[in-house]
């Protein structure tokens, strides 16, 4: 909201459409989008079996390396302390070394070497990209929350406990360390925020009641299931998240911290047992008259050769059946004439062109302007259709309304209110007319 704020008060949107800015200015001054009931408390309690304990770990080794002071947060006093800690090495297969500091309150380097053996693996566990702003673990006695952020993990063995008890003990270190390695980049990133308000949803309560402190952590733990363990998690649960935070995953995904989507355990069964029809453009609801609708994509009309009138994003052209992986056309550049420049409507037609018939139907066409209720002109149409620059974009029924924009090489997020078409430039930072 604050990125939508600058631009609406400041930016392109102040010039170019007065009414959208005056309703979304009108409907922030009210405290901004009225959000459902999140569906979990917290996520950490989703599923304990996101990350267990048969995953493989990049754990390798620790090494004593003798005693020293560190300053370490304890959450007992609510206050940092300096202390003469027990500190070791733990080396990990994928990243650098961490330093493990353990209080002295554990009296001899055995217990705190045991410690530490105890919670490294454990660590390893986590995505190496979650690690990857580790550069320290603290380690308290003490029935106490968990901590993350400052380059660290902090672990209170009592809480620890608890939380292998009720097996989510790697589920809550997935939470803080998305503290120290994902917020600085992403809880305040303008991409982030303009998800956050797309989805007008939260995944938890904690996540709504400190949207800037707890959504990024709250989110990805879901995000992970979903994308990365789907055959852990059951379909109830697979839906909800889907239908929760849609744009918070898109947004994630457009970070390719992972290479693929594959669970590396074995096969996503969730996926294996539906059909590829249930994924497919045939599994569109027909609402009459040659009118279909995705709940995620809205209504379009699809005419022969998989040409597609959009209630929204207009004409293009689709490639590709599975809803998972769609390219779409914007066919508006047309046919170059001589020097490479755009051939005006008498040169279209004097080659023998024609509006294909095929974008001619009942209920949805391009004859028919409906901002002034009259049938276009044949020149009208041409330059609608043909008359600017052609782009290829990409996206998903789990991504939309983001479009990947293959020549500018980047995403952007879709919006349409009344007349205004937008999409907001991740590269940019910045808002530009569709």
């Amino acid at each position: 909201w604050r990125t939508l704020k600058a631009e609406l008060t400041h930016g392109p949107l102040k010039r170019s459409n007065n009414i959208f800015r005056h309703i979304l200015l009108a409907w922030m001054a009210t405290g901004g989008p009225a959000y459902a009931a999140p569906p979990y408390s917290g996520t950490i309690f989703i599923d304990p079996d996101v990350i267990t304990e048969s995953d493989p770990s990049a754990f390798k080794s620790i090494e004593d390396a003798g005693r020293g002071y560190r300053t370490m947060y304890d959450r007992r006093p609510e206050d940092w302390v300096y202390l003469n800690a027990f500190l070791f090495t733990a080396s990990f297969s994928d990243g650098g070394d961490v330093e493990i500091q353990v209080n002295p309150e554990f009296s001899d380097v055995a217990s705190a070497r045991a410690e530490a053996q105890r919670y490294a693996p454990v660590i390893g566990r986590l995505p190496s990209y979650l690690r990857a702003d580790v550069r320290t673990i603290w380690i308290h006695r003490g029935i106490n929350p968990f901590g993350g952020g400052n380059n660290n993990l902090l672990i209170h063995t009592g809480q620890a406990e608890d939380y292998v008890s009720e097996g989510i003990l790697e589920e809550t270190l997935v939470h803080e360390a998305c503290h120290t390695s994902l917020d600085a980049a992403h809880a305040s990133s303008s991409g982030w925020l303009v998800a956050q308000a797309a989805d007008n949803e939260f995944i938890s309560t904690y996540a709504q009641e400190n949207p800037s402190r707890e959504d990024v952590a709250e989110s990805f733990l879901p995000y992970y299931a979903y994308r990365y363990r789907r055959n852990r998690i059951d379909s109830s649960t697979a839906e909800v998240i889907s239908r929760t935070i849609p744009n918070r995953i898109a947004y994630f995904d457009e970070q390719s911290f992972e290479s693929n989507v594959t669970d590396p355990s074995g096969p996503n069964d969730a996926d294996s047992n539906q059909s590829n029809v249930s994924h497919s453009w045939l599994s569109a609801t027909d609402r009459g008259a040659g009118w279909k609708s995705f709940d995620w994509f809205g209504y379009f009309y699809e005419a022969s050769n998989s040409w597609v009138f959009h209630v929204d994003l207009g004409w293009f052209y689709r490639v590709g059946e599975d809803t998972g992986s769609t390219w779409l056309y914007f066919p508006a550049e047309g046919r170059k004439g001589k020097g490479g420049t755009f051939p005006s409507y008498e040169e279209w037609i004097s080659g023998g062109q024609e509006i294909p018939s095929d974008l001619v139907f009942t209920g949805g066409t391009p004859w028919f302007d409906e901002t002034t209720g009259t049938r276009r002109q044949p020149r009208e149409v041409y330059e609608l259709i043909y008359g600017r620059d052609a782009r290829w974009m990409w996206t998903t029924r789990n991504a939309y309304p983001f479009l990947y924009d293959s020549a500018a090489g980047t995403w952007k997020y879709f919006l349409r209110f009344e007349d205004a078409k937008l999409l907001f430039n991740y590269a940019t930072g910045s808002w530009e007319s569709f």
